[in-house]
């Protein structure tokens, strides 16, 4: 039975309405982000993508290249980062890094699902749920301890991080910036990240640093364009 023009374009109004409905934004963050589908491909796909396109970067298990790629198997980044960040980073990558934005690259986004789930078989421990309010603190005493004990790895702007022999990752890079909450920033700075460079700075964890001065770094780093 032929369907007229006009039931086709209700039931388009509708599912639009629907799917927006169903969008999210990520806290303290200005992306918008469709939930994630399960993927319907069988893992082994996820992985002959991942071999075919990260591991010169990321290493065969997620281990990291040093200043090539960032690790993506420490469990205090599973455990913390969503579907929706991991398929974000995957899909539009880091400009002005190694960090290829693969969606512009022909990778559906079927196929970006099924590289999250294959990496997701490397998380053992159960996820984070993380604060979504934002970080209270004071921007110079922030900048004063990034430039202390962070900008030798990551640059004075975050930026060079990877770059100019610098170990750590681009944090202040825009994309960055806009797919992640404030909890997640300082739950990377308190725990660090296992088999990296990058060490745990919280007092109990064996760090120097406490919640508040946590807290003053993150805030620096919200003062970075986004």
């Amino acid at each position: 039975m032929r369907v007229p023009p006009i039931a086709l374009a209700l039931g388009a109004a509708l599912t639009l309405i629907v799917v927006l409905a169903g969008c999210r934004v990520l806290p303290d963050s200005t992306v918008t982000y469709r939930p994630r589908a399960t993927p319907t491909a069988p893992p082994s796909f996820g992985q002959t993508l991942y071999v075919e396109r990260c591991v010169l970067c990321h290493g065969a298990r997620g281990e990291g290249q040093g200043k090539v790629g960032p690790s993506l198997s420490s469990q205090e980044l599973l455990t913390t980062a969503t579907d929706d960040f991991l398929h974000a980073a995957i899909a539009r990558g880091r400009v002005g890094t190694t960090m290829s934005a693969w969606e512009e690259n022909g990778m559906t986004p079927a196929q970006i699902d099924s590289l999250v789930q294959y990496i997701r078989r490397w998380q053992t421990q159960p996820q984070v749920v993380l604060d979504s309010k934002p970080a209270v603190g004071d921007k110079a005493r922030g900048q004063a301890l990034f430039t202390q004990l962070c900008a030798s790895c990551h640059g004075p702007d975050g930026l060079t991080g990877g770059k100019a022999n610098l170990e750590g990752t681009a944090i202040g890079h825009p994309e960055f910036l806009a797919t992640v909450s404030d909890a997640f920033i300082a739950y990377a700075i308190a725990d660090g990240r296992s088999g990296t460079t990058m060490i745990p700075y919280a007092r109990e964890r064996g760090g120097t640093l406490d919640a508040q001065q946590i807290a003053d770094i993150v805030v620096y780093m919200r003062s970075w364009p986004r």
